[in-house]
């Protein structure tokens, strides 16, 4: 395998990851508390953003650029695909009659090609 499938390869366990995370978080969050899909998703971001950023600067792109700028793209990043992902799931809230797990897996499953590609070109 090349080291370009290895990495695409580090991004995904990296990803499913931060994802699983983001997902048990959210839902927990949905469950215990009675938020709704918008609001735990977007609270879950937060928690699964630590995972993801250390697991991609660290071991995906094994970057040497400075922590802290890097961590600001990514951070710019994230949130634009949080974004997107909570305009998903506040649309499909409103608009479909899908149970809630369903509405969160689709929102947080969305972003994953783009956002290779804009990690290994812009961020690390």
């Amino acid at each position: 395998m090349q080291t370009g499938l290895f990495q695409l390869l580090r991004f995904g366990i990296v990803g499913a990851s931060a994802t699983a995370g983001h997902f048990i978080v959210a839902l927990t969050l949905m469950r215990t508390l009675d938020l709704s899909v918008p609001l735990a998703n977007a609270m879950a971001f937060l928690a699964a953003f630590f995972l993801s950023f250390s697991g991609h600067y660290f071991w995906t792109f094994r970057s040497a650029k400075r922590v802290l700028p890097t961590a600001v793209r990514f951070f710019a990043v994230a949130m634009i695909a949080t974004a997107v992902s909570t305009c998903l799931a506040l649309t499909l809230d409103a608009y479909t009659p899908w149970h809630d797990t369903l509405k969160l897996a689709l929102a947080v499953i969305v972003i994953p090609s783009v956002s290779f590609a804009i990690s290994k070109i812009w961020i690390f």
